[in-house]
Parts: structure tokens; C-alpha cells; sequence
């Protein structure tokens, strides 16, 4: 069975990147007005400048958990490593089994395609553990205050130090998006702009040899070597991120997921569902796409 739906103008739109959303300021003719907007202006490169960014390698669950629960960037200059605060992404059952851990495969082959992918050959198959080159926003005290943490070689009961021991590299300038990182070890949801892909179609089947579902979207122009993650949401609001190899492909317009046990036949596996078994007979209204770098 099929359905058929154009996006941006019936049951699912695609979009770039779930990402705070804000009215455009018109343009300002008094002094007043103007003198205004500079202050701003000023005092948002002031925050800024509080801020380290970086490229880190991020887990599933600890990407996903900010989107999916619309975590905000933690406010305030002066901020310290919450060392004994309780792990939110493992207590929410983000880290369970068949949620948001890793995946593994029975092949090898797709490694080194799935370039946004912290995946590696593990015997004669292969997981695939979270998301590279992620940019992360750190206030600069809690930058110093972590880092001399791992210095002292001292433990967190939650991933602030683990994300901070997994930084890539710093960056020079502001990306055009990112996620910042709270003294709680949480990631928040990605800060950024959004673009609709209005001239998108997509189809849902219940026929696939990947999944109970399988989504294919008509029109959709993304390079498969910067799509960081993907989720899907529905009409009640309900968000179900997607991982590489599980439910995102090297072609990005073909995305796949299960709703109850599946085997991929073709590789003899057991495809994950756990975290899609409410999502029968709901519509989907949205697809969203991280892309590393793009204006979202």
C-alpha cells in the first residue's frame, strides 16, 4: 500500500534542521530605533564571544535527547561542571536498548560512505555508535572548569566530560548552526535557521526489504556526505529521531524504520524498533535533516 503526499503542502514537510524560530526585525528609519538595534547587535556578539565552538563526535542519544525534548541553552556567564548531576539522557531511556544506542551491521562496506557517521568495522560487520563533526557551542567557564576536570582525571555521573573528551577540534568562527553544551551534560536542541523544501514529494510504503515503512522523497537536492541525523514527527507532535544504516541511507531521500520486530532478509538482521512502536497510525507531518556546516 502507498500513499502519496506533496510536501510543504499536505501530511509531511521537509525541512533542513529543526531550529529556533524568530521573527525578522524590519528595517529601522528613526535613530532611536536604530541606536536599539545596535545595542542588540552588540550584546549578541558579546554572548558570542562567551562561547568556545568546537567540532565533536556525539552519540545518538546525546544528540537526539536535545531535539526531541526541546532543551534550551543554558543561561548565565559564570558556568561550572554539574559533575554530580544525574545523567537526563540515560534516566529519560534514551540510552536503552533499541532507543537511541548504537547500531550494529552485519556488513562492513558502508563505513567509510556514511562519512557523518562515528561508525567502525567491528570483526566481519560493523556499528555505528553517534554523529561526527558536530558543532557545539561551550561557555567559555565551563569550558576551563571541564577541561581542568579531565586534567584531575575526575569522574561525572553524566556526559559532560565524556562529550568534552570527544571534541574534535575548535573552531575559529560562529557556525551557521549548532548545539550548545549545559554544565548538566546535555546537549541542547540545534541553535540555527530553517529551510522548506517546498518543492518536495514523498511517498510511504508499507512494502520494504528495510524496515515495516519505508519514506521516498521526489525532489530532495542533499548531499549524503553532510547529513548528520534526521527526524521524523508527527501530528500530535511526537518526534523519533533516525540513525545511519538503521533508518537513514546513502541516498538521503530513501529513509526506512520499523514499528514492530523486522528482518532485513537481504543481511539477515534484526532491525530496531523499540523507539517507533507508538508511531502506527499516526500521520507524519515533517521530516527534518541535520546537515553539517548549511544553513539549515
Amino acid at each position: 500500500m502507498r500513499k502519496h503526499w506533496i510536501l510543504g503542502a499536505s501530511a509531511i514537510i521537509l525541512a533542513s534542521s529543526v531550529l529556533a524560530c524568530g521573527k525578522k526585525q524590519e528595517d529601522v528609519s528613526t535613530t532611536a530605533q536604530g541606536t536599539e538595534k545596535a545595542a542588540e547587535t552588540t550584546a549578541a556578539a558579546e554572548e558570542k564571544a562567551d562561547y568556545v565552538f568546537v567540532k565533536m563526535t556525539v552519540p545518538y542519544a546525546d544528540f537526539y535527547y536535545g531535539e526531541l525534548k526541546d532543551i534550551a541553552p543554558e543561561e548565565g556567564k559564570d558556568v561550572k561542571a554539574q559533575l554530580d548531576a544525574e545523567d537526563k539522557v540515560a534516566k529519560d531511556g534514551f540510552r536503552e536498548t533499541g532507543m537511541y544506542d548504537s547500531v550494529s551491521s552485519p556488513t562492513k562496506e558502508k563505513v567509510e560512505k556514511f562519512v557523518m557517521a562515528d561508525g567502525a568495522v567491528e570483526g566481519e560487520g560493523s556499528v555505528y555508535k553517534g554523529i561526527k563533526h558536530v558543532n557545539v557551542a561551550i561557555p567559555k567557564s565551563l569550558y576551563e572548569d571541564a577541561k581542568k576536570a579531565l586534567e584531575e582525571k575526575k569522574e561525572s555521573k553524566n556526559a559532560l566530560l565524556t562529550l568534552m573528551g570527544a571534541i574534535e577540534s575548535e573552531v575559529s568562527t560562529e557556525p551557521k548552526e549548532y548545539k550548545v553544551l549545559n554544565s548538566d551534560g546535555t546537549l541542547s536542541k540545534t541553535q540555527g535557521t530553517t529551510t522548506e523544501a517546498k518543492d518536495a514529494k514523498a511517498d510511504i510504503t508499507t512494502t520494504s526489504s528495510y524496515g515495516n515503512y519505508e519514506i521516498d522523497v521526489d525532489g530532495l537536492d542533499i548531499d549524503s556526505e553532510i547529513v548528520q541525523g534526521a527526524i521524523l514527527e508527527t501530528k500530535d507532535g511526537a518526534k523519533y529521531g533516525l540513525k545511519h544504516e538503521d533508518n537513514i541511507w546513502l541516498k538521503p531521500e530513501e529513509l526506512a524504520f520499523s514499528a514492530v520486530a523486522f528482518e532485513d532478509k537481504n543481511h539477515k538482521a534484526q532491525k530496531e524498533f523499540k523507539r517507533f512502536e507508538d508511531l502506527q497510525d499516526k500521520d507524519i507531518v515533517k521530516i527534518t535533516y541535520f546537515l553539517m556546516d548549511e544553513d539549515d
